[in-house]
């Protein structure tokens, strides 16, 4: 498509200034605006004039529902005269599922959230938090069942953090400091650490409180299989069946497998352990290493304790610090993980008491933003230069650019009707529950039965392979001489020889009640949409695809080459991984990409919301309500009637679409 006069609407948004409508906000809020305005004086910054309620939608809906507003949102919000109006909106939105789709992004960010990892255990732990969420779970309590998290993946999301780092009990360690206690202990594990005061022996005695933890939770008699397979490999009882029967075994097993249990397996210091206050090769002692000594139990329940205690002010400080940030844009410290024993806050009399805040209200995070995004501060108009983070006075939130998922949404929310409720696929909940069927169904299994089947299991195989092997062979000689008649005749011949084999390893997995249907729904590779169906059958969403869903709903992270990843989507291989840099294959996407085919497709609500209209200036209206949520500007609507003077009103639109969806305006969080 060819830029049309409408592209010079990429410009700065100019909105007119408007009095702060009289606030409903409490005295906490009132007493955080004290403590910023003291800081304008000693600083000498003169603040941000207020928000424009136009402004103040926008950015509430972005920061809490991480989409834009409809145009029916932006309409009914935009013509109510109530006083308290904003803040009766920070409280719907606060306790919307919309809050509950952008929290999830942000903590899935932070945890390194994985849905695709062990079967269908990182959807299970992403359920896990997203329920969290949506019961408004406090944060101490969040955390001390992440580090407590115990048995099936089936029975228990949670354990998703520890499988997470599965086998890297180090590492684990290392991230939990980093994310809830903000302190990089990560080079402590190989050494004392050269510019903080953590020693290796700090880090292996944190380590040690959850190093018995195992992601295997196989029942009692699933170990005495292994036992057995192992007693029967020494003796070399099956020669030559080995890998077959492993592979069977783990196509059994090894889904059921998935959790975390404690084991009595103690950590002990490195073999090369250089430091004087302990000896190479010796047992550690779990302890803490820094904060007040409570009277702890032991393990994991232990740390959890200490760690979320309130008498341990680094975590409250950790929290009230970061969704400070999550709503000003910058916090109070930075950065948010790194903080060290002369750290201070660039407002130490506010962060003291953001940090008693967050205790005050039991760690309640919608409440601590409530009270945040009630202030004059939040509601004020976006610094738009250059900020110097370690001296930032908070004249008023930072701008930004919208993330990858807020973006996206965001494009979903002008296509999409109801894109909140509209559900993604649960084919996961299908996996779980028959993982969770077969698991009980095994448990009542003699270990002797179960072995006895896979060295069955892995005969078949063998013999298949043997008896194939030619079979194949000839098949790529066929389709190297391109001779195709042949090629597909034995094509046929070796098809017809798999669904033999199939039907007989159906039979025996049926003796195991593992039927082909169950053992393709536990699969990791399990891919079927039919359950889907089910639960996008509602008529609002007919002829829309079916990938179009918000970004909690798609995988996390999204698969290679979708728009979430081409838009800095963290990778979620390391916390607070995502990236917000622009780059020329966005810019690409944005001019000329499919989704701008989808989103001026007839059915998309933009669409359908400038098509309703019945003049053009009630299209234009339609057009900057549903993209900007504002009405156009004098300037704006002169270029909107030329579009619509010299084009079809199809295309007119598109073209008007285009233009808006390429300015800055539009992607930033003003």
């Amino acid at each position: 498509m060819k830029p049309c006069p409408v592209a010079s609407l990429i410009c700065s948004f100019i909105v007119t200034l408007v009095p702060l409508a009289k606030s409903n906000a409490d005295d906490r809020s009132k007493q955080i605006d004290r403590f910023i305005e003291d800081g304008y004086r000693l600083n000498k910054v003169i603040p941000n004039p207020p928000a424009s309620d136009e402004m103040f939608l926008r950015r509430i809906y972005l920061d809490v529902a991480g989409r834009i507003p409809t145009m029916q949102e932006t309409d009914a919000f935009l013509k109510s005269t109530g006083t308290g109006k904003r803040a009766a909106l920070i409280n719907q939105l606060l306790s919307s599922e919309a809050y509950v789709s952008h929290t999830f992004n942000y903590w899935a960010d932070i945890l390194r959230l994985q849905t695709d990892m062990k079967g269908s255990a990182g959807y299970a732990y992403a359920e896990w938090l997203k329920e969290a969420i949506r019961e408004n779970k406090p944060y101490d309590q969040f955390v001390t069942e992440l580090i407590t998290s115990s048995d099936s993946v089936w029975e228990n999301g949670a354990v998703g953090f520890y499988l997470r780092d599965e086998d890297m009990p180090l590492d684990h360690m290392a991230y939990t400091t980093q994310v809830f206690l903000g302190t990089r202990m990560v080079c402590a594990q190989c050494h004392n650490h050269p510019f903080d005061k953590w020693k290796q022996m700090d880090f292996y005695k944190m380590a040690a409180y959850t190093y018995g933890v195992s992601t295997n939770v196989k029942p009692e008699n699933f170990a005495k299989v292994d036992s057995r397979l192992e007693r029967m490999e020494r003796r070399r009882s099956y020669k030559g069946l080995d890998r077959y029967v492993r592979n069977a075994l783990d196509d059994i097993l090894q889904p059921l497998s998935y959790g975390v249990r404690d084991t009595e397996r103690m950590l002990q210091l490195p073999k090369d352990y250089q430091y004087r206050d302990g000896k190479p090769g010796e047992d550690v002692k779990a302890g803490t290493p820094f904060g007040s000594k409570l009277s702890l139990r032991k393990g994991r329940e232990g740390l959890a304790e200490w760690m979320t205690s309130p008498e341990n002010p680094r975590f409250a400080t950790v929290i009230a610090n970061r969704l400070w940030k999550r709503a000003l844009g910058v916090g109070l410290i930075e950065p948010l993980d790194d903080f060290k024993d002369e750290t201070k806050a660039n407002n130490e009399r506010l962060m003291d008491y953001l940090a008693k805040l967050i205790v005050s209200v039991k760690f309640d995070q919608r409440e601590f933003l409530r009270v945040v995004y009630n202030t004059r501060t939040y509601q004020r108009e976006a610094t738009t230069t250059d900020v110097d983070i370690a001296k930032y006075a908070f004249p008023g939130p930072v701008l930004r650019r919208m993330s990858a998922e807020q973006l996206w949404d965001s494009l979903m929310t002008i296509t999409v009707p109801a894109i909140d409720e509209r559900p993604g696929s649960g084919k996961y909940a299908k996996r779980l529950d028959a993982m969770r069927k077969q698991s009980e169904a095994m448990q009542q299994k003699d270990p002797k039965e179960i072995t006895d089947i896979a060295i069955q299991m892995g005969e078949l195989e063998r013999d298949f392979d043997a008896d194939t092997e030619k079979l194949r062979a000839d098949i790529l000689a066929a389709r190297e001489a391109g001779d195709d008649s042949l090629r597909r005749k034995l094509r046929k011949e070796l098809e017809e020889k798999e669904k033999l084999k199939d039907a007989k390893l159906a039979d025996l997995q049926g003796k195991l009640t593992l039927s082909e249907d169950m053992m393709m729904t536990m699969s990791r590779d399990y891919d079927s949409d039919v359950d889907e169906g089910d639960k996008n059958k509602d008529d609002r969403w007919k002829g829309y695809s079916k990938d179009f869903i918000r970004a909690s709903q798609l995988p996390s992270p999204a698969p290679n080459g979708h728009f979430l990843g081409q838009f800095g989507q963290s990778e979620r291989e390391v916390i607070d991984g995502s990236e917000n840099e622009a780059s020329v294959a966005q810019v690409l996407t944005l001019l000329n990409g499919k989704i701008f085919a989808e989103i001026t497709r007839k059915n998309a609500l933009i669409m359908e919301n400038i098509s309703a209209a019945d003049t053009t200036e009630a299209k234009g209206n339609a057009l900057f309500m549903t993209m900007l949520n504002r009405l156009p500007h004098d300037k704006e609507r002169s270029l909107i009637d030329a579009q619509f003077a010299k084009e079809t009103p199809e295309k007119a639109a598109q073209s008007l679409v285009w233009a808006l969806l390429n300015t800055r305006e539009f992607a930033f969080v003003q």
